[in-house]
């Protein structure tokens, strides 16, 4: 079975199909921004369907299906919800869908990253210095990966002495991208999760917002 993606490119109109190369179909899903070959050039665009099939889908004329290059991100950059409200916007001002999600999405940011160190040598391998013992034993003391900023807070110079650490082995450092925030579920406050009690005037104004909504009227509201 072959996976494909249909992907708009902006500014164009048109909707392309490429391949999703067995690398990349893991992660492959609508909102994921991409670099795909465009001529004899490289484009972005935005994947806004996958779909799998024994053959290639049909093109017009005798073109080969090129495969996705890579993508921009390891998540996506909206989901099929919004997608929805995308085309949308861009069946109602005449605009290609591809402008109406480039519009929308952010431009991209630097690439978030946060550093995790853990102990993975045995208690008693061969240190040198202070410094090597202090980093071994506030690691094991822990019992799990420690986040390398805190581990600097704790030990001064610490960042010197994990080199030498990883170059012998003894400690395990690994990087995981900070997913952005409005993504997860960690961009609904905690209180915005629970049910909240309303005060008269809170609820007459809501009540007020619904029936405006309902009626399809413009109203004020502020």
């Amino acid at each position: 079975m072959n996976s494909f993606a249909t992907v708009v490119i902006p500014p164009l109109q048109q909707q392309w199909t490429y391949a999703i190369p067995e690398a990349l179909r893991k992660n492959a899903q609508v909102g994921m921004r991409v670099e795909v070959p465009f001529g004899k050039r490289k484009a972005q665009g935005y994947i806004i369907q996958c779909h799998n099939q024994d053959s290639a889908p049909e093109q017009n004329g005798n073109f080969k299906i090129k495969s996705i290059v890579d993508f921009d991100s390891s998540f996506p950059c909206f989901f099929e919800k919004q997608l929805e409200f995308y085309r949308w916007i861009a069946e109602y001002y005449g605009d290609p869908l591809a402008n109406v999600i480039d519009a929308a999405i952010p431009s991209k940011a630097p690439t978030k990253m946060k550093r995790y160190v853990s102990w993975k040598a045995p208690i008693d391998a061969a240190l040198k210095g202070t410094l090597q013992l202090s980093i071994r034993d506030y690691l094991v003391s822990q019992g799990c990966e420690v986040d390398l900023a805190v581990l600097n807070r704790k030990i001064r110079g610490a960042s010197v002495a994990l080199k030498r650490l990883e170059a012998l082995g003894y400690v395990t450092l690994r990087a995981v991208e900070l997913l952005d925030q409005h993504l997860t579920d960690e961009a609904h406050a905690s209180w915005a999760k629970e049910e909240v009690t309303l005060n008269q005037q809170q609820h007459d104004a809501t009540e007020y917002i619904i029936r405006a909504i309902d009626e399809k009227t413009p109203k004020p509201i502020l």
